[in-house]
């Protein structure tokens, strides 16, 4: 991945991370045009997709990546949302599986 779309992919976590989701998901846009071959800046377009419940670009994005890696990509929705939808990878690559509660858990003792 070029300088450029590295920084642009930085940017977009960090603006991701402050709960930034328009600039962030512009962010993560540009660092997929400057490296359309990568499939990190899907995944941040995905994370976005995720939080902001936008459906209609959760598919294309996923369709994005089955062409990119076809033999890979193993997508199972469980419903219409991207929170529901469980992506695996190759193994040793990547699991996204709905969220667990953050509630924390009682400590023993």
């Amino acid at each position: 991945m070029g300088r450029d779309a590295k920084t642009a992919l930085d940017s977009g976590n960090i603006l991701f991370r402050a709960r930034s989701y328009d600039r962030a998901l512009a962010q993560y846009r540009r660092s997929a045009r400057l490296a359309p071959t990568e499939l990190a800046p899907l995944l941040g377009i995905l994370m976005v997709t995720d939080v902001t419940k936008n459906a209609k670009l959760a598919d294309s994005t996923l369709s994005r990546m089955r062409e990119l890696n076809p033999g890979a990509a193993v997508l199972r929705p469980q419903s219409r949302m991207p929170r529901s939808l469980t992506l695996t990878l190759a193994p040793s690559r990547l699991q996204r599986c709905p969220r667990k509660s953050r509630r924390a858990e009682p400590r023993p003792g």
